[in-house]
């Protein structure tokens, strides 16, 4: 099979996508996955027993705290430069245990790998082809970021 080259992934991404919420792919299934975690059983659901309970009120909590993480990270990104925020994530990520650094990376590409299935306009168009193409790069390189 032939390896894609960049402007055939750019060129496979339509200029304006439109409508928010056209996910596809992997970011559809989190984004159900997510939706699930916090969707209220019916009353004709098989009830749940207190320990899967807790269960999801924990889980609920340590979504919740990530996904609040990363909205102050687009908060910061919107009042300084991107450079300035790379240089200090990188600056609080490399003061962590080797192993957590490895993890923080392999979260990263995961991230990415969900963005480029993401909805998008012109405004961010560039930043889910850029994920796109970072993504097939560690796909085609069978990139493995081991946890040790």
């Amino acid at each position: 099979m032939k390896e894609p080259r960049y402007q055939e992934i750019v060129d496979s991404y339509p200029c304006d996508q439109g409508v928010y919420g056209k996910m596809r792919g992997e970011a559809l299934k989190a984004v159900s996955e997510f939706n699930d975690l916090y969707q209220h059983p019916e009353a004709s659901d098989v009830i749940e027993s207190a320990d899967k309970i807790r269960s999801r009120i924990v889980r609920r909590k340590e979504v919740g705290e990530i996904v609040e993480i990363s909205s102050k990270l687009a908060d910061v990104v919107n009042g300084h430069s991107p450079e300035m925020v790379a240089k200090a994530l990188y600056m609080g990520l490399c003061t962590k245990h080797r192993t957590l650094q490895a993890s923080a990376i392999k979260a990263i590409l995961g991230l990415l790998k969900l963005y480029k299935d993401t909805d998008y306009d012109l405004r961010n168009r560039a930043a889910v082809v850029a994920a796109h193409v970072i993504s097939q790069v560690v796909e085609d390189e069978s990139l493995y970021i081991p946890l040790i």
